[in-house]
């Protein structure tokens, strides 16, 4: 798959440390190699969303969304956040804003 991600979503990758920052790096990995979101580990969409999945890393959630492109999917990562803010209010509002 085609992946890019948000400046918020890199800021908060570099501010993640050791074994954190290894598994974000190992999720991006395998998200590129995934033909489809069924090879993507602990990926679940957003039911009250259009485009929007998530996919566990230990105790944070990358959010990102999913297009269909003619050849390839196309993965955009939105944020990275604790488990704790996920699914909080504004979260969802920021994530509803950039379902597009």
């Amino acid at each position: 798959m085609k992946v890019e991600y948000s400046k918020r979503f890199q800021k908060e990758t570099q501010k993640q440390s050791g074994k954190v920052k290894e598994s974000v790096i190992k999720t991006i990995q395998e998200v590129k190699q995934a033909k489809t979101l069924d090879d993507i580990t602990d990926c679940k969409k957003i039911l009250s969303l259009k485009n929007i999945y998530r996919i566990s890393i230990g105790d944070l959630r990358a959010f990102f969304v999913f297009h269909v492109m003619i050849e390839d999917g196309y993965v955009y990562f939105l944020s990275l956040v604790s488990r704790g803010q996920a699914y909080d209010k504004k979260n969802i509002q920021m994530l509803r804003k950039l379902d597009f």
